[in-house]
């Protein structure tokens, strides 16, 4: 594991995948981080990506209502900015 420190607006890019990663606000004990991809890479929380393996294992589960970003990740219009919470 790679582990940077960054300040407010400082960026992580991933030249390879065309993914960058802003750290746009840090206030207490949260960092709200900013991340462009392209259309075609997923980005997903750590907490989300569980409940996406477990579709996967059964797809007849429910699991609650889609929300809206989880929608729009079959778009391949242009790249996105999806935000974080970590």
């Amino acid at each position: 594991m790679l582990v940077l420190s960054r300040r407010c607006r400082e960026t992580i890019v991933l030249p390879g995948d065309g993914v960058t990663i802003r750290v746009l606000e840090i206030r207490s004990n949260r960092v709200r981080l900013g991340i462009e991809a392209p259309s075609g890479i997923s980005v997903l929380r750590g907490e989300l990506l569980c409940n996406v393996e477990d579709n996967v294992e059964e797809p007849t589960a429910h699991h609650g209502p889609r929300n809206a970003a989880s929608t729009r990740e079959g778009s391949h219009a242009r790249p996105r900015a999806a935000m974080a919470t970590a």
